[in-house]
């Protein structure tokens, strides 16, 4: 048995610990968007929205969607932060507005940081942005 993992679910599993990709991936998504509203609203106070780098239309079609969640769940609680609204596509030019100023720190490496290659096209986010689209997409298998 290894790393805790109850007995009984490595007989079920074979000793592999089952993982719920999708889920993964939302809580990854969600966790972005969550540390790009603390970040903006941190430098750009509470209408940081306005500033943050989409298209007028892009920011339109957010308030669009979360009016039609509104009107969908008649009980109960909606999400009421707008970046929640976004494609996750629609992150990447936020990201890439801001990048110099508030985002290139957290996400490069520490050997590209050190040699001044802390650039948004050098950066992991902007391959896991990419490769996210494609994929969901129907682009990449």
């Amino acid at each position: 048995m290894g790393f805790g993992v109850p007995k009984r679910h490595e007989e079920m599993y074979g000793g592999y610990i089952s993982l719920d990709a999708t889920q993964a991936l939302r809580d990854v998504e969600n966790a972005l968007r969550d540390f790009i509203a603390h970040t903006l609203e941190k430098a750009f106070g509470v209408e940081w929205e306005k500033q943050c780098g989409v298209s007028t239309e892009r920011h339109e079609r957010w308030h669009e969607r979360q009016k039609t969640e509104a009107q969908r769940q008649k009980t109960g609680v909606i999400e009421e932060r707008l970046l929640y609204y976004a494609d996750f596509y629609d992150l990447k030019p936020i990201l890439k507005k801001h990048w110099s100023q508030h985002f290139s720190m957290v996400f490069v490496s520490g050997k590209q940081w050190m040699f001044g290659s802390a650039s948004w096209k050098n950066s992991a986010i902007q391959t896991l942005i990419d490769v996210n689209y494609f994929h969901t997409n129907n682009i990449l298998p």
